[in-house]
């Protein structure tokens, strides 16, 4: 037995190659991980994993909206990774949002600026979130003028149910 993986990053394809010698009965089950990196602005994302990395232009502002959802009993996983972003003032110009479900459910959480370090983890059946980012006034004397946007967000799929508040959903 013999396996041979190669992906392809272009088109987000993995192709698995397996040999077989004859009478020998190993293969029981296969089970394949991977990851994708999205640096697109927005949309839904499906798949075992991602990374959502960016953004493509730093020197452009961007305002995005991804839902990320699992089937029901299960749950999917928001692990930002990093987020650069420069801090406003009540987090209204440039903040990183996650909401369950929709853009009208519960707010988990708005971050106006966070690096890297110990990873924030929201985990739900679905999610959504925004990210937005508007230059500084460069005319404000306490505008944050030198941070450069960037993110990293890990987006992980679980099997199975997950406890909230000791009750098995």
């Amino acid at each position: 037995f013999n396996p041979v993986a190669a992906e392809y990053r272009g088109s987000n394809q993995i192709s698995v190659v397996m040999e077989h010698k004859p009478g020998d009965n190993i293969l029981d089950f296969i089970r394949i991980d991977y990851s994708t990196e999205i640096n697109r602005c927005g949309g839904e994302i499906r798949g075992s994993g991602a990374f959502l990395v960016g953004p493509a232009n730093p020197a452009e502002e961007f305002d995005c909206e991804w839902t990320a959802e699992n089937s029901p009993g299960n749950s999917v996983a928001l692990i930002v990774q990093q987020l650069k972003l420069p801090v406003t003032q009540n987090c209204t110009d440039s903040f990183l949002e996650v909401r369950k479900f929709n853009e009208s459910g519960e707010v988990m959480e708005r971050i106006c600026s966070y690096q890297t370090g110990v990873p924030k983890v929201y985990e739900e059946q679905k999610l959504w979130f925004r990210m937005r980012y508007r230059k500084p006034d460069e005319e404000d004397p306490d505008a944050d003028t030198d941070v450069v946007p960037a993110y990293k967000i890990k987006i992980k799929q679980y099997a199975g149910g997950f406890t909230n508040s000791h009750v098995i959903e």
